[in-house]
């Protein structure tokens, strides 16, 4: 005698996890870049005896290349979908870093950092926050969160690799396994992006086909009432208070990415092990940061995390700038390290708040355009004033003073009114 048991259906895991994983691998490989190559700066300076003006070139050179490509990655990610451009920006970064290994000239040297930093804009943040935007709402802040902890890990994991191979097989052996070792993990990455969930009979959050977000959560909780097209993004105080906010911020980051090892050589005056312990430190209190930035961002105000965040930055800078002993720089690498991690998963999850999902890439892309030429001077300025002046004790408090003025700009950020258009369709509704 058979009894009918009525169970509910199971639900499904949501595939949206799934591009967060591969957004997780790529930020990893970010994190080879962005953090990796301070380990190389002073191995340079010592072979080559380059001024740390022209060290600092390469990196100003991939942001100069991102501002070029960052409103056509947008675009080209709103409409071909991140999978092709994640898998062409892994290809083109793992060759730059094989290539690395055999630079012996300035021309050569520049030119594999040009390949590396198209290669990085393909499989940016931008598109991957563009991705994961389009498959949350609720959980965008927690979702870009996640996958921004491949960056704060790259630097847990790969610092130490690196400066191991460094030591041991020489710097050009560790420039050629770390381009192996991003196409061993990225390309796979690369497939598992995808575009948006509606193409899979599937809507934002996993939610079941069928049911619409609660209007009342969707301001605080998921984005905005309509989805502003690029050019009524741009005409509203938000768009310009965000993008330049952020743009200060990242004029300070990319400068103490790129010179942080230098420094804590040669003016605190750690050991290379030490300095790279405290790297290490800084990306595994990074990594809290993005949990708990992506935690918190759907819950209570983007930009109030956002200013706190970065007025972190900028006392950690200033703490870093007068350092003279290993503890004050761990406490740099602390401060710095979880202010660094809350603002990340924000400073792409506000936007898609604000401005919704259609166009995220075009508006993200603009607004990235923006800020790129902060990122392009930060780490040039800062390597002509050590040059010239003979230390960095002035630039990192300037930096300092910088990411606090970013965060006076990020707390002014209020949330943008719908688009008229979209005011206009509701008053028609009722």
């Amino acid at each position: 005698m058979s009894q009918a048991v009525s169970e509910k259906p199971r639900r499904k895991f949501f595939y949206g996890w799934f591009v967060v994983l591969g957004g997780f691998i790529c930020q990893m490989i970010t994190g080879i870049n962005s953090q990796g190559f301070s380990t190389y700066f002073p191995l340079l300076e010592a072979e080559f005896g380059w001024s740390k003006t022209l060290l600092s070139a390469p990196r100003s050179l991939s942001q100069v290349e991102t501002a070029i490509l960052g409103p056509i990655n947008g675009y080209l990610t709103d409409k071909l979908g991140p999978r092709v451009l994640v898998a062409l920006g892994v290809f083109l970064f793992g060759l730059g870093l094989v290539l690395f290994g055999f630079v012996h000239q300035v021309w050569s040297f520049i030119a594999v950092f040009a390949i590396m930093a198209v290669g990085g804009s393909f499989s940016s943040l931008l598109v991957v926050s563009t991705a994961i935007n389009n498959w949350f709402r609720r959980k965008r802040t927690l979702g870009i969160g996640l996958a921004t902890t491949g960056l704060g890990v790259s630097g847990v994991i790969s610092i130490p690799l690196i400066v191991l191979a460094q030591d041991a097989y020489g710097w050009r052996t560790a420039a050629i396994i770390s381009g192996v070792a991003v196409w061993v993990i990225g390309l796979p990455a690369a497939a598992m992006m995808r575009t948006n969930p509606e193409k899979y009979g599937l809507l934002p959050d996993g939610d079941p086909p069928g049911t619409e977000a609660q209007p009342g959560r969707r301001r605080g909780h998921g984005g905005s009432p309509g989805d502003f097209t690029l050019g009524e993004a741009i005409r509203t105080p938000a768009f310009w208070l965000i993008s330049v906010g952020v743009a200060l911020g990242q004029f300070a980051m990319s400068a103490i990415s790129v010179h942080q090892f230098s420094q804590m050589e040669s003016e605190v005056g750690l050991t290379r092990a030490a300095a790279a312990s405290v790297v290490v430190v800084m990306s595994a209190f990074n990594i809290g940061g993005r949990l708990f930035g992506g935690f918190l961002g759907d819950r209570i105000s983007k930009r109030l995390l956002l200013g706190i965040a970065l007025f972190g930055s900028g006392i950690a800078i200033l703490i870093v700038a007068l350092a003279h002993n290993f503890v004050q720089a761990m406490i740099f690498g602390i401060i710095y390290g979880t202010s660094w991690g809350i603002r990340t998963p924000l400073n792409n999850s506000i936007r898609g708040e604000y401005f919704g999902r259609t166009h995220y890439g075009r508006i993200g892309g603009i607004s990235q355009g923006i800020s790129s030429p902060f990122a392009i001077g930060g780490p040039i300025l800062m390597g002509f004033l050590a040059d010239v002046q003979g230390q960095y004790h002035l630039t990192f408090i300037l930096m300092g003073v910088v990411s606090l003025a970013a965060s006076v700009m990020l707390l002014l950020a209020a949330p943008p009114p719908p688009p008229k258009r979209a005011e206009a369709a509701g008053r028609a509704a009722h």
